[in-house]
């Protein structure tokens, strides 16, 4: 068929990977001895598998983004005895465009069998990268990449917390990926996103933390434990409520309704961030 439809990992959701993915499939499933135009919307996609290949294929792919997509479309592109193309999209495609996304958004609520496969015959890619063109940055990212990456609970149930109330407010589901890259905008101050980090990852000593520590188990303000979540949500110490307000205030005054403030908004919800880190500056100071 002319459309089709295959899904992707959640770490794939880009403009550029999804162009990557279906062009993936397409060189897999396409008759070999067929030519294929290619017509993307995405130049970083048709420079990466052409003018950028050499020195991204000598890295070993290890500083590009979606690497292992674009290894698979090379080796599966050498693995095809005629002619492919690609050329950036214009004007005179929104149809074809507008039918891709239409697609997409179809392909949300459906169970699509069809799986990508990054599989990469053996002898079409060479593995490994060249001495001459690495960096200590490259070759300490190529060793880390090598190593599984530890799952720490506490940050796992953070992001998911965070993915589940930017779904709320907004109906998307942001990716691992997607929350920390939205904690490090450059719109962020550099404080307020080490205090996004350090909350995601559970690593302020608050709540729990002092309950067996003679002498340090007692309440400062409230007659409860006080994780980060209460001392930003739920406490009685001067300030919290009285910041909240602002920022609702400032909203309201746009013609937006407040939402519902929870926890994971915090850090779902870009435009509360200085407020909740000035909360936590009060706190500090009281």
């Amino acid at each position: 068929p002319r459309n089709s439809m295959v899904p992707v990992e959640a770490e794939l959701c880009t403009r550029s990977a999804g162009e990557s993915a279906a062009i993936l499939f397409a060189v897999q499933n396409l008759p070999r001895e067929m030519a294929i135009n290619f017509q993307l919307k995405s130049r970083r996609t048709i420079q990466a598998l052409i003018t950028k290949l050499s020195s991204y294929a000598d890295g070993d792919w290890v500083e590009v983004e979606d690497g292992h997509l674009l290894r698979a479309i090379t080796a599966a592109l050498r693995g095809r005895g005629t002619k492919c193309t690609f050329k950036e999209a214009g004007i005179s495609n929104c149809d074809s465009m507008a039918m891709a996304l239409a697609l997409s958004r179809e392909g949300l609520n459906e169970e699509i069998p069809t799986h990508l496969q990054v599989d990469i015959p053996r002898g079409y890619v060479m593995k490994g990268m060249k001495l001459k063109t690495g960096s200590q940055r490259t070759f300490y990212r190529a060793v880390k990449a090598m190593k599984p990456k530890p799952q720490h609970m506490k940050t796992t149930i953070m992001l998911d917390i965070t993915r589940h109330a930017a779904w709320n407010l907004s109906g998307a589901t942001p990716t691992d990926g997607q929350i920390w890259r939205s904690i490090r905008h450059q719109d962020i101050t550099r404080t307020t996103r080490d205090f996004l980090w350090r909350c995601l990852h559970q690593a302020y000593k608050v709540g729990e933390h002092w309950r067996n520590i003679p002498t340090y188990e007692h309440y400062a303000n409230c007659q409860v434990d006080e994780p980060m979540e209460h001392i930003l949500l739920e406490c009685d110490a001067p300030g919290r409520e009285v910041l909240w307000n602002l920022a609702q205030e400032l909203w309201e005054k746009k013609g937006y309704a407040w939402p519902e403030m929870n926890y994971g908004s915090v850090f779902a919800c870009g435009l509360v961030d200085e407020t909740a880190h000035l909360i936590w500056k009060f706190r500090c100071t009281t």
